[in-house]
């Protein structure tokens, strides 16, 4: 996909893959060692440079899915810490400390899925390999690309084959033999992706043994960029 497009809009910012590679590993670095004040600026600052570099990922926040596993991931903290000094109605009651915890997993998680969405639908497999070539992971870059863009047929396959099953009278008598069945329709089809995808690269004369490439034309672009995400990580960890 080119630079600058994404599947559903046009990004603000330009930014070749080794700008896209570095903005997702500090998104992720920042949700995992910020917390607090420190983690709401990042999300709103990683949130902010999504819209402008890929907009289409937040996409991801508009499926039920994606909130369902977010309930389930919030809920325990919420019931499970004491003590439940938080009164809601009905007679239930939270922990305060329940309801800090909730609040960090959701905000890390929101982070890390919406820039991985936005990776997902805006770097091709062979910008990513040859990025990855570069700093000598040759081989690994073919097939970590092969795998993230796996995952936008994965679901697909998944909602398609669970909507096919539901109308044929699945998930009611036989719950589990149906999940399984799913599973396996998923896994199945995900692998032959990745198949097609292989063929098509060794068609093209692609070998994990070929000499590694040069850094891409747009390079210095983004390390500028880099350069300020690093400052802006920097001020975030230790200020």
């Amino acid at each position: 996909m080119r630079d600058g497009q994404d599947g559903h809009g046009v990004s603000t910012i330009r930014l070749g893959a080794v700008g896209r590679v570095g903005f997702l590993v500090t998104t992720v670095l920042l949700a995992a060692a910020t917390a607090g004040w420190r983690l709401a600026v990042a999300l709103g600052c990683c949130w902010a440079m999504s819209l402008l570099v890929h907009p289409s990922g937040f996409l991801v926040l508009r499926r039920l899915t994606l909130w369902s596993l977010l309930t389930l991931v919030a809920l325990p903290p919420l019931l499970l810490l004491t003590p439940r000094d938080i009164p809601l109605p009905l007679g239930f009651a939270v922990s305060a400390d329940g309801c800090r915890v909730a609040m960090t997993m959701l905000a890390r998680s929101l982070m890390i899925v919406v820039a991985a969405a936005g990776f997902a639908s805006t770097v091709s497999v062979h910008d990513l390999t040859g990025v990855l070539e570069v700093v000598g992971l040759r081989g690994l870059g073919f097939s970590l690309g092969v795998a993230v863009h796996a995952l936008p047929s994965a679901r697909q396959t998944w909602v398609t084959s669970a909507r096919a099953l539901r109308l044929r009278g699945g998930f009611r008598h036989q719950w589990g033999r149906d999940v399984v069945l799913l599973t396996m329709t998923v896994v199945g089809n995900a692998l032959r992706h990745a198949d097609e995808v292989v063929e098509a690269a060794q068609a093209r004369g692609f070998s994990a043994d070929r000499r590694g490439r040069t850094m891409p034309e747009d390079w210095r672009t983004d390390a500028v960029w880099l350069s300020g995400m690093v400052v802006m990580a920097c001020v975030l960890l230790f200020a």
